[in-house]
């Protein structure tokens, strides 16, 4: 009985001495990511969790398991890869060619986890970290072997050109002074749109278009190939022209309006006809001679998939053996490949280096929020340290002894103002005429069951214009730097005092509604102050990486919520953009100021431009655009954090609204009476070689009783705030 052979089983991953040497990196992951998660409550978890996939990675089961597992799915599918490997061989290769690009994108989707639960964090370290080894870099294992070997080769040839080129490498030293100088003018550069994170961000960025481009030309094994890396390449800067990083939109619309339209279907043709003539070599390898095989040989050349090492496909038995140099004609120069392979780990070592540098960034930006800032001193303490006096007297006094001190920059336009002032210059869509006053605004829709059926307008589409009636000159006449309290005749503050046991008599709902909480802290909730802020314009500027973000609409409505068990102080509520923030009335700062007696008025930081209130300032904080159109929170927190996309606060300009600015309101008396939205051009624009509209011309803000932070305070605090590690989150803000 003959012996079948068993052929050996595939090599597997197994740590040896010098492996289990390289486990001091998973330890110094976990240590970092231990301590990041004291200093840095939000993405240490994160950094913790990749260190647990370190240590994943080193463990041979897992390996084993993996291996098994893949040799068990290539038995099921080789009856089908048999006669599918001539089509999707092609396509498989263009695959492999691009795995490495998506570990940036990886990186992006992790880091947006930031937010979210530790557990949470922690699962999407430790999956980032396994995807990166066993989806991308343990596959090209093979791969960079054979680029190690090929670049032993090549080395020789480089040392031979470079002894003959030693001149012209002599006189490129001498650039190397203005080039020097050149990076110091960018690292200035870089520190006006983001300081050191968006030096980080653009190398990534610039690293990963390498990688892009060096995975395209390795892939380059024929002629076909060739022409799709070079019509790839055209798309690419096509589209780089096209959101406005590199000039030449306007022309290149304007001379080759069908230049788009034509690299996606040459694109498409160039991968048919390849998929096409693999197809045809599968068949009739070895049945083709002199020049029908000479030109398919050089229309496909050699299969990515074969020269990394894998199995080539079936081909038919020749009519007669070939004479040994007949394998010339059938794939690339040694060389040549040699060469290819060189490029393509190249691709791939720029995509982890892309991938490194895009997390230091994001990770730089972090730590330089979490940093204070410069001040002229803390204007404020914790409300834990100060007694909280007993409150007599009517709603007013009960909101006078809790209004808010806003702390500005010192570079703020616009700031509180009664909605007299802005109602000189806005009129009503379809009208011709400024409304003028309070007792001009509509006070219901035309017809029954409308509620937003108005708009107002000043016609402005830039704050920097003459009509956004800023408050300060250019950057040479800013605000003074002062810690005493400004109170200007002009300012003004909307309050509105609800108490539990008395509804609402203006037809709102019931503001204890939507929701309940459990919160031992919040025990006895039966008052809660809202205190509305209205300004002339909303205008936030951020010069980035790629250009001049501004988001901006005419006038905005922002808000500081107070909640009472009693007379008793439970917590302070602060609108940020499309959500907020709230804190315990512990944690929360409280103006020190002499003049504001009690220590009961929480000092609350207005970002700069933007308005959004924040419990503290001094920091630069990166708000999440995102949450706002109604997309997942987190979604653009990479960029955000390792660009220059901040809000910025600061302790340098105090104000707080006089006696008389102090105005009780309610739905059923003006402004708040008014059906409708505040202003007009409310868009997001990246100003850089192109005007990118990132969101449309759409209305201002609506009038606070339309706000479900009006409507339902408790359940927008509750639900949509970031709350207190400690808060126990009411079941209805996950069941509807």
């Amino acid at each position: 009985m003959t012996e079948t052979a068993v052929p050996p089983p595939e090599a597997v991953f197994r740590p040896d001495r010098a492996a289990r040497s390289w486990l001091v990196v998973p330890v110094i992951v976990l240590a970092a990511g231990v301590t990041l998660w004291i200093v840095l409550p939000n993405g240490g978890a994160i950094v913790l969790g990749a260190g647990a996939g370190l240590l994943a990675v080193f463990s041979a089961r897992l390996h084993d398991w993996l291996a098994s597992t893949g040799r068990r799915l290539r038995d099921l599918l080789r009856p089908l890869s048999r006669i599918s490997e001539p089509i999707t061989e092609p396509i498989e290769s263009l695959a492999l060619t691009a795995r490495p690009l998506i570990l940036p994108l990886l990186a992006a989707l992790t880091v947006g986890t930031f937010e979210l639960a530790w557990p949470l964090q922690i699962l999407a370290g430790c999956l980032f970290v396994l995807i990166a080894w066993f989806v991308v870099i343990h596959p090209e294992e093979r791969s960079v072997e054979l680029m190690l070997g090929a670049a032993d080769r090549e080395i020789d040839l480089w040392g031979r050109w470079l002894r003959k080129h030693a001149v012209w490498l002599t006189a490129l030293l001498f650039l190397a002074v203005p080039a020097w100088l050149a990076t110091r003018s960018a690292i200035t550069y870089f520190e006006t749109i983001g300081g050191f994170a968006a030096f980080l961000l653009v190398s990534a960025m610039v690293m990963w278009i390498a990688a892009l481009l060096l995975r395209l030309a390795g892939d380059a094994t024929s002629y076909l190939r060739i022409a799709l890396a070079f019509v790839l390449w055209v798309g690419l800067l096509r589209g780089a022209m096209a959101v406005g990083i590199v000039p030449g939109d306007h022309a290149v619309k304007d001379a080759l309006p069908w230049l788009p339209t034509a690299v996606i279907w040459v694109a498409i043709v160039l991968i048919v006809l390849d998929v096409a003539l693999h197809a045809a070599d599968f068949w009739l390898l070895g049945h083709l001679r002199g020049w029908p095989r000479t030109a398919l040989n050089a229309l496909i050349g050699v299969s990515i998939k074969r020269w990394r090492g894998g199995r080539p496909a079936p081909a038919a038995p020749p009519l007669q053996a070939p004479p040994p140099q007949a394998d010339h004609d059938r794939r690339p120069t040694q060389v040549r490949l040699d060469t290819l392979r060189i490029v393509r780990e190249f691709g791939l070592t720029a995509a982890v280096g892309a991938t490194v540098v895009l997390l230091g960034s994001a990770v730089y930006g972090l730590a330089a929020t979490a940093q204070p800032g410069q001040s002229l001193g803390k204007p404020g303490v914790l409300a834990g340290t100060r007694p909280v006096p007993a409150v007599t007297g009517g709603d007013r006094a009960l909101a006078d002894a809790y209004s808010p001190v806003l702390a500005l920059t010192s570079d703020e336009r616009w700031s509180p103002i009664r909605v007299d002032g802005y109602l000189e210059h806005a009129r009503l869509t379809g009208a011709s005429h400024p409304v003028g006053s309070i007792s001009q605004l509509p006070a219901s829709c035309p017809r029954a069951g409308q509620h937003n059926c108005y708009q107002l307008t000043i016609d402005c589409p830039a704050g920097s214009d003459p009509c956004g009636h800023s408050e300060i000159g250019p950057s040479s006449n800013l605000r003074p730097r002062s810690t005493q309290i400004h109170v200007p005749p002009e300012g003004a503050t909307y309050v509105r005092v609800l108490h539990k046991e008395r509804p609402p008599t203006d037809r709102s709902p019931n503001p204890f509604g939507g929701v309940s909480s459990t919160d031992r802290g919040l025990a006895g909730l039966n008052t809660l102050i809202q205190y509305w802020y209205f300004y002339y314009y909303d205008e936030w500027v951020a010069p980035a990486f790629a250009g001049d973000l501004i988001q901006r609409h005419e006038s905005d409505w922002e808000a500081v919520t107070v909640g009472l068990a009693g007379t008793r102080p439970l917590f302070v509520a602060y609108s940020e953009h499309c959500a907020g923030t709230w804190v315990r009335w512990p944690q929360a700062e409280v103006s020190n100021d002499p003049t504001m007696a009690g220590g009961t008025h929480p000092l609350v930081a207005a970002a700069r431009g933007s308005h959004a209130n924040y419990p503290e300032a001094d920091q630069q904080r990166s708000p999440d655009w995102t949450h706002c159109q109604g997309l997942p929170a987190g979604l653009t927190t990479l960029v955000s954090y390792a660009s220059n996309i901040r809000d910025k606060t600061e302790y340098t300009w105090l104000w707080h609204e006089p006696e008389q600015g102090l105005i009780l309101a309610d739905a059923k008396t003006q402004p708040m009476l008014y059906p409708g939205s505040w202003g007009a051009h409310d868009e997001t624009i990246l100003y850089n070689f192109n005007a990118n509209q990132i969101s449309v011309n759409g209305p201002g803000p609506l009038s606070p009783p339309l706000q479900a932070l009006w409507q339902l305070p408790l359940k927008k605090i509750y639900c949509n705030y970031t709350h207190p590690a400690d808060f126990v989150v009411p079941a209805g803000c996950t069941s509807g």
